[in-house]
């Protein structure tokens, strides 16, 4: 999205780490369209309360991640995340946020259209 400096984030992305971010539009599973706040980073292990409904904890589970840019559509299904109980609100962590955008970049630039992926661990 030329001229801003975050993308329409439909899941949380730890967004610190990521060079290039502006360039990415994300949204994920059925999520609301709300961007992340800057440095948020979710640690598996830990159960955190939502940033977005201030109600619900979070819990491990999986979810789909569309990622588009200069008409490139990539998916990746089954991506590790915290959930939110309450709201179903989906938090991505850094280390994964960085490998998903790091894929999406190396497709986009073999040119890639259009790809589904099942999410594979490194």
């Amino acid at each position: 999205m030329p001229g801003a400096s975050r993308p329409t984030l439909g899941l949380h992305l730890a967004l610190d780490c990521v060079p290039n971010l502006e360039n990415w539009q994300a949204d994920a599973g059925a999520a609301g369209c709300r961007a992340a706040d800057r440095g948020q980073r979710i640690q598996e292990e830990k159960v955190m309360k939502c940033v977005i409904c201030k109600h619900g904890e979070t819990k491990k589970g999986r979810i789909s991640v569309t990622l588009e840019r200069d008409g490139m559509t990539l998916v990746f299904k089954e991506v590790p995340a915290q959930v939110c109980s309450n709201c179903g609100e989906e938090y991505v962590d850094e280390e994964i946020t960085s490998r998903l955008l790091k894929t999406a970049e190396e497709s986009l630039s073999s040119g890639v259209m259009v790809d589904i992926r099942q999410y594979k661990a490194a």
